[in-house]
């Protein structure tokens, strides 16, 4: 499962934001994770979570990432979010 939240919260394409997704974003990698686990459990499979990031210090500062990573097998980089005036 890949969780691509463009503007955790902060503004950006009519994106509806509040101040607690910086905790929310952790909260649901964590019962994602929980429920994924739970199903790995019936099924015998394995199953990953991961998400897709932009590269810039605002998803940082927006998001709880160094807690968040606990829950996910890995973290998709979107380098074309990099811009700048070089």
């Amino acid at each position: 499962v890949d969780i691509d939240w463009e503007y955790p919260g902060q503004p950006g394409d009519n994106n509806v934001f509040r101040p607690e997704d910086r905790q929310n974003y952790t909260l649901m990698f964590e019962a994602l994770r929980k429920e994924l686990d739970k199903l790995s459990k019936t099924t015998g499979k394995y199953y990953e979570l991961t998400t897709a990031v932009g590269a810039n210090d605002k998803y940082i500062e927006h998001t709880e990432m160094d807690r968040a990573v606990k829950y996910l097998d890995f973290v998709n980089l979107m380098t074309y979010d990099l811009y700048g005036a070089w």
